[in-house]
C-alpha cells in the first residue's frame, strides 16, 4: 500500500468515526474530537508540554510541525484582538480535507472538527494561560481551509 492509499484509507475511517459522533451528539460532537491528532503533535515537540507559550510562538511551532509533517502544502497564522485574541489559522492543501468533503457532499454536514485547529489549541492550552475555543472551521472550493480559535485569558482566581 502507497503512502497516498494509507492516507485515504485514515480519511475514509476518521470521516466515519465523525460521522457517528454527529449521528450521537449533532454539534456536540466538535467537542468531542479536540484531542485528536495533539498525542503525536506534543510527541514530535517534547519542548512546549508544561511550557506557557505566547500567541505568536505557539502560532510558529504549530506551523513548522504542520509544514515540516506534510500535513499542509501551506500555512498561514495571524491573530487580532477583538475583545478577545482571534487567531485565524488558513490552511492550503491540508491532507485530512477529504475528510471534511465527504461529510459535508454525502451528508450536508458542515466542518465539525480540525487536527490542525485542535493542535494550535494544544499548543495554547499547555501552560495554562489561555483557554481556546475552536470558533468556526470553513473549508471552501479551493482546498484551503480556515479556522477560527478564540483565546481567552480566564480570569486570575484571589
Amino acid at each position: 500500500m502507497t503512502t497516498d492509499n494509507y492516507i485515504e484509507y485514515f480519511n475514509e475511517i476518521y470521516g466515519d468515526s465523525l460521522k457517528c459522533f454527529w449521528d450521537e451528539r449533532g454539534l456536540a460532537a466538535r467537542y468531542r474530537n479536540i484531542p485528536i491528532g495533539v498525542e503525536r503533535f506534543l510527541k514530535k515537540n517534547p519542548e512546549i508540554i508544561g511550557k506557557e507559550l505566547s500567541i505568536e510562538d505557539a502560532m510558529g511551532v504549530v506551523k513548522s510541525y504542520l509544514l515540516k509533517e506534510g500535513l499542509a502544502k501551506n500555512v498561514n497564522v495571524t491573530s487580532e484582538n477583538q475583545f478577545v485574541d482571534i487567531i485565524k489559522l488558513e490552511i492550503d492543501g491540508c491532507i485530512h480535507r477529504s475528510i471534511e468533503d465527504k461529510l459535508w457532499d454525502r451528508y450536508g454536514i458542515r466542518p465539525i472538527a480540525c487536527t490542525c485547529g485542535n493542535l494550535m489549541m494544544a499548543a495554547l492550552d499547555q501552560g495554562a494561560k489561555y483557554d481556546t475555543e475552536m470558533a468556526k472551521v470553513m473549508c471552501n472550493e479551493n482546498n484551503k481551509c480556515e479556522i477560527l480559535i478564540a483565546c481567552f485569558v480566564p480570569p486570575v482566581e484571589d
